[in-house]
């Protein structure tokens, strides 16, 4: 399976009349939950905040309930007042 390949612009080699566009190889990095795009650009190494992971439950099936089984006590009690 062949991995996608992230390029980055780095900057633009000036030939006289021809500008030639350098690019970089470009991957991303998760550092405790922040995603960054890192690359590097001669002796540098630079990196680009992209944003939040996204938070994955442990357990996706067991979704918890909204309520519990019995209802909140303030519902109850709103109900027991009720005529």
């Amino acid at each position: 399976m062949l991995e996608p390949a992230i390029y980055v612009r780095v900057s633009e080699k000036d030939d006289g009349y021809y500008s030639r566009a350098m690019y970089a190889r470009a991957h991303l990095r998760n550092k405790r939950g922040y995603v960054y795009l890192c690359w590097r650009e001669g002796e540098r190494v630079r990196n680009y905040y992209l944003g939040k992971a996204p938070r994955k439950s442990p357990t996706p099936g067991a979704a918890l309930p909204s309520d519990p089984p019995g209802g909140s006590v303030r519902r109850r009690r709103q109900l027991a007042l009720q005529p």
